[in-house]
Parts: C-alpha cells; structure tokens; sequence
C-alpha cells in the first residue's frame, strides 16, 4: 500500500477528530459568550441598585425639607385645640419616617 493510500485512509479518523474538535471550540465560545452576559447582568444589577437608592434619597430629601413646616403645622393645630388635625398630620410624619427607615 502506497503512503497515499494510507493518508486516503486514515482521512476518516483525521476529519472526525477535527469535528470533534470544532465542536469543542464551539462549546468553549458559548461557554465565553455566557461568562460576558453573567458579568453584565451583575453590572446593571449595580447600576440598577445604585439608581434605586439615589431615588429614594432623593424622596427622602423631600421629606426631610418638610419636616420644619410639618411640626410647626402640629403645634400651631395642637395651639388652636385642633388634635384631631395635629394627629393626622402626625400620623402622615410618622408614616414619612418608617418609609424612609424601610427603604432599600
């Protein structure tokens, strides 16, 4: 048998290995391109969280200006014998209050 034939033959065996190998490189980028979504997505999840956060300091904010106006509205209601109004705002101060304790 010539050294051609013999390469002829074993042609087969090479041509499989190299499937087989195709496959493998095809696996290992899918497995890379999975790696980069992963690192992205924990990316935006911190983006996200720093965007979340920065809203609610900046409702807090809001709160945290109008607490002044709040107790003098309070005592200027308890003064005049108002109670009924001094606790409705009250109960709105202290419902401000729990909101921003139990933001993220």
């Amino acid at each position: 048998m010539s050294e051609i034939e013999k390469d002829f033959q074993a042609l087969p065996g090479l041509l499989s290995n190299l499937e087989g190998k195709k496959y493998f490189l095809f696996c290992l980028s899918f497995f890379i391109d999975a790696l980069h979504l992963v690192h992205s997505m924990l990316d935006l999840k911190t983006v996200t969280t720093r965007h979340s956060q920065l809203a609610t300091a900046q409702e807090n904010l809001k709160h945290l200006i109008l607490v002044p106006k709040t107790v003098k509205e309070m005592e200027h209601f308890i003064s005049e014998g108002r109670l009924l109004e001094a606790h409705k705002v009250n109960i709105f101060f202290v419902s401000v209050e729990l909101t921003m304790l139990l933001a993220p």
